[in-house]
């Protein structure tokens, strides 16, 4: 008996939660209706709400810390989220759909102030209409949020010439689950102190939720050129990008690909099969952009490395074609598992980079390394064999390693660990896992 009132109690508090979120979002912006909380996945919501204002994020949050709910915050839902499935508080879906607005682009400062529920494919359309962009990254981010990429970013997010996607960004609005809304500041560092920003890019939500964010944009370039030859080896193509770094060239795309690999991406664009019928070859591909002087310039300096190396120089047709699919189509091609290597390193993983039954790609090149995405050419391969074989190597984790700071603020600022994030899972006794 004692339970079924305490089921009753509950029934009662959730459909008096659910009209107070009504209140603050307005009553068509809040559901409880089985089709619109499926969307959600593994969340498993019992209210969706979407929000279109920092101020009312923060109310409800507010709400959910006092009644003791849990928050997802989803945008694109592009990324699978580990939502803690051991936490049994009832939950809700936040959705930053209706956050979608440009608020404000500077032409002369060169910068955009948008939502958080902008998807980077409409904010990058906008900018080009002003002659501008974000930067040259894949499209395989895209799809995401702002807020999403911002608070969650993939690996993917990250241009040799821009950096990280984070690193674009210079100021965000956040509201916090005590019903806190601020703004960090847009100015120089030593004139402000440390910046706040970075505390939330990159926690996967756990200390507030984004709502806006300053980035920083550039112009479109003048000029663009790619290049594409092939190595006898991927160590002689990793030791060319080495080599093209240290003249302090930052192209805007940059691939490397062994034999297997480069049958599966560049077969259907006409490459000659001489790029990929040697298993242990390396296909180098990059494209070049900026003003016309300096891609001249870059270009000349490319070249020379491509000679020195004795590579191969494959159909500029082609290479344009690759290019052309770069810019405008989605990868979907890459190895599943990616290892962090260091140009130190090169040497050391030669074994690894002449396996036949591998496919390789690497990208994410910077000046001390690039990621290495390995996969099996088979199913039958012994993929975790040779995964358990390397040494000296980092597997690559989406995960990120929070310092210290960042859990007493998570304690000052979501003492009830309402927001559920992939950094922070909680047990349903309260510890994290």
């Amino acid at each position: 008996m004692s339970n079924a009132r305490e089921r009753d109690r509950d029934k009662d508090r959730d459909r008096d939660v659910l009209t107070e979120l009504g209140k603050i979002v307005g009553p068509t912006f809040v559901s409880s209706v089985d089709t619109d909380l499926d969307a959600y996945g593994g969340l498993g919501p019992a209210v969706v709400a979407w929000p279109a204002s920092g101020t009312e994020i923060a109310r409800l949050l507010q709400v959910c810390t006092d009644n003791n709910y849990a928050v997802g915050v989803s945008g694109a839902k592009t990324r699978s989220v580990h939502w803690g499935a051991d936490d049994s508080r009832t939950r809700v879906a936040l959705d930053t759909g209706r956050l979608f607005d440009i608020l404000e682009l500077d032409e002369s400062s060169l910068v955009v102030h948008a939502q958080a529920g902008i998807k980077i494919d409409q904010l990058q359309q906008a900018l080009h209409r002003h002659g501008l962009t974000l930067g040259s990254f894949s499209r395989d981010i895209y799809r995401s949020t702002l807020g999403g990429l911002l608070s969650d970013p993939p690996l993917i997010a990250y241009s040799p010439q821009a950096g990280r996607f984070a690193d674009i960004c210079v100021g965000v609005s956040v509201a916090t689950p005590t019903g806190a809304v601020f703004q960090t500041r847009v100015a120089p560092r030593k004139a402000t102190g440390p910046d706040l920003s970075r505390l939330y890019l990159g926690n996967r939500g756990a200390l507030g939720v984004i709502f806006a964010a300053v980035l920083k944009v550039s112009r479109l370039p003048e000029a663009e050129f790619a290049a594409g030859c092939v190595f006898s080896s991927m160590e002689s193509a990793l030791q060319a990008t080495r080599r093209i770094f240290a003249t302090g060239i930052r192209p805007a795309r940059l691939q490397v690909l062994n034999g297997p690999q480069a049958g599966l991406e560049l077969e259907t664009l006409g490459f000659p099969h001489s790029a990929f019928t040697s298993n242990s070859s390396g296909v180098f591909l990059t494209a070049l952009s900026g003003p016309e002087s300096l891609v001249q310039a870059q270009r000349r300096l490319v070249e020379e490395e491509v000679a020195a190396g004795n590579a191969i120089q494959l159909p500029q047709e082609h290479v344009d074609r690759w290019w052309q699919r770069e810019r405008t189509q989605t990868g979907g091609m890459r190895p599943p598992v990616g290892i962090r290597i260091r140009y130190s390193q090169i040497a050391s993983l030669n074994e690894l980079l002449s396996r036949r039954d591998l496919r390789m790609r690497a990208e994410q090149f910077g000046l001390h390394g690039a990621i290495l995405w390995l996969g099996a050419t088979t199913e039958t391969d012994d993929f975790e064999r040779v995964l358990n074989s390397l040494e000296g190597v980092e597997l690559t984790s989406e995960q990120a390693n929070l310092p210290p700071l960042a859990e007493a603020l998570r304690k000052e600022l979501d003492p009830k660990s309402v927001l559920l994030s992939r950094q922070w899972l909680r047990r349903s006794d309260g510890s994290r896992a």
